[in-house]
């Protein structure tokens, strides 16, 4: 395992970008590590990016994110596809977003295997139980109890 700060991240993408026309990033880590949070920064930093949030791409989530996402990123496309509200429970009109330089895939089962291939940067976000605890808190008020 490698720790790296923000601000090294943004670093090895910047080089990677110098290197490459598209960069893919993916983000993933234990509910309230940090994965959305790191997400915005590095979109913030790099406005020729999209997020793209694992959540979106509910039932089958890796081969969904993969057709619809991950690969025609990968190639330079831009990404069409139709996000799942699981408030709604239903699929919302369908997102046209890109071709950009930095791709940021952020949710749980972004390092799903069957995805390995199509990543140049992979981050693993955690953070102490503590930590999360607090955060889980914060974001879901009652509804979060130990």
């Amino acid at each position: 395992m490698h720790l790296v700060s923000p601000e090294e991240l943004s670093g090895l993408i910047t080089a990677r970008l110098k290197q490459q026309p598209t960069v893919l990033v993916a983000l993933d880590g234990r509910c309230g590590s940090g994965k959305t949070t790191l997400a915005a920064q590095l979109a913030e930093h790099f406005p020729q990016s999209i997020t793209l949030h694992t959540d979106d791409f509910y039932l089958p989530p890796p081969q969904r994110l993969r057709a619809e996402a991950v690969a025609p990123a990968r190639a330079g496309r831009a990404v069409c596809y139709k996000a799942y509200s699981c408030r709604e429970g239903a699929y919302l009109p369908p997102r046209v977003l890109g071709p950009v330089p930095l791709v940021i895939v952020e949710g749980s089962y972004s390092h799903h295997p069957s995805l390995a291939p199509y990543y140049d940067i992979k981050v693993f976000v955690t953070c102490s139980a503590e930590e999360q605890v607090r955060r889980l808190r914060a974001r879901e008020g009652k509804r979060y109890l130990n």
